[in-house]
């Protein structure tokens, strides 16, 4: 294995220790977003949460609602109710509950109503 990554030029350190660490703004702004996708891995890594996710669009199609719900208010209020409840990597507007289908939905709903 180690005669193909030489000979792919895989050798040494990956990165070089003595390069400047935050060179440019735009250095700092993919790290800021590499920690942001951690932080909501790390969250929504809790094992009572289902695998799948809901989306806000959903949600406020099949409640009825006006317009999607705010995510981070969604996730709150199950909370609140005692479910599990966090943001999804794969969808900016997903969350990840054990709570069902229709239990978001009416959370949205209270949420929508109390507006």
């Amino acid at each position: 294995m180690q005669e193909v990554c030489t000979s792919l030029g895989w050798t040494g350190l990956a990165v070089d220790p003595n390069a400047p660490q935050w060179s440019s703004a735009k250095t700092r702004a993919r790290s800021w977003k590499v920690d942001q996708l951690l932080d909501v891995l790390v969250e929504e890594s809790a094992p009572a949460l289902s695998p799948w996710y809901v989306t806000m669009d959903q949600v406020a199609q099949r409640g009825g609602l006006s317009q999607p719900p705010k995510r981070d208010a969604v996730i709150a209020a199950l909370r609140a109710e005692g479910f599990a409840a966090a943001r999804s990597h794969a969808e900016p507007r997903g969350v990840k509950t054990d709570a069902s289908f229709a239990e978001v939905v009416r959370v949205a709903q209270a949420l929508e109503g109390a507006c």
